[in-house]
């Protein structure tokens, strides 16, 4: 990451660490984790550096408002390029980590993580609004996947589709197209999420409907909701210029509907 940039979140991140009431604490792995996930999930996360739980002493509120700093000093800093680095570390271990944990259900749409439950559509378009895209975080949740994928996009031919003939197929595949950032993934005509790749390693960060677990990040290759479907689509966010573009000046996002 350039410098510059990286001076600045952490000079931000400091500051959040200097607040002295305590809105979220961190939880104990040993004792408060999610149900979902096996230790070696854990172990490997933390040694990727993907945050699990909120680490700093700031409510939802401050953070997104901290965020919100960051991305007003980004507007003026190059080099462009290394934007998308802020981008996806602002999203996978500031805003998201707050989300694990929420509670899925079908209409589930609250704006307020571990309050409330959360739809896939909606964890997406919230996480993503709350980070400072300008999105009609209700408009974009009711789309079908493809109609979502296209609005995230913004030029369509950035969307690629995967549907081969097995789940073990389609892994590869994703690992071939896939660089190292953020994506959104849509699931034929039913569920969406984020994929995250890390240090050649995928994962799937989704409101899961399975037994209603809600919000959470599994391997993508341990996940029973991806190997439920066979047709996907693909669209970078971290690795798109012209949503970043959009993300740092705060132009609206047309949401697809047909």
């Amino acid at each position: 990451m350039n410098e510059r940039l990286l001076s600045i979140a952490i000079f931000f991140l400091f500051l959040a660490c200097q607040e002295t009431t305590p809105a979220h604490s961190r939880p104990n792995l040993l004792t408060d984790t999610i149900p979902t996930r096996t230790i070696s999930l854990e172990a490997e996360l933390l040694h990727q550096g993907i945050q699990q739980f909120p680490d700093t002493f700031l409510s939802y509120a401050q953070m997104k408002q901290q965020v919100k700093r960051i991305k007003e000093q980004l507007i003026s800093t190059e080099p462009k390029d290394a934007i998308d680095s802020v981008f996806t570390e602002l999203l996978v271990n500031q805003i998201i980590p707050f989300w694990y944990g929420t509670s899925w259900s079908f209409e589930g749409h609250t704006a307020q993580p571990r309050k409330g439950e959360i739809a896939c559509g909606y964890f997406v378009s919230t996480t993503l609004q709350h980070l400072g895209l300008q999105v009609n975080r209700y408009r974009l949740a009711q789309q079908l996947p493809i109609h979502e994928a296209k609005s995230l996009a913004i030029d369509t031919s950035q969307v690629l589709t995967l549907a081969l003939d097995s789940t073990n197929k389609n892994i590869d595949k994703l690992y071939s197209l896939t660089q190292e950032g953020i994506y959104f993934i849509g699931f034929d005509a039913s569920h969406v999420g984020f994929l995250l790749k890390k240090a050649e390693k995928i994962y799937l960060i989704h409101s899961n409907y399975l037994d209603a677990q809600g919000v959470m990040i599994e391997r993508i290759e341990e996940s029973e909701v991806f190997a439920s479907y066979g047709r996907f689509y693909l669209v970078p966010i971290s690795g798109n210029q012209v949503l970043l573009k959009h993300w740092l000046q705060g132009e609206e996002i047309t949401v697809v509907t047909e």
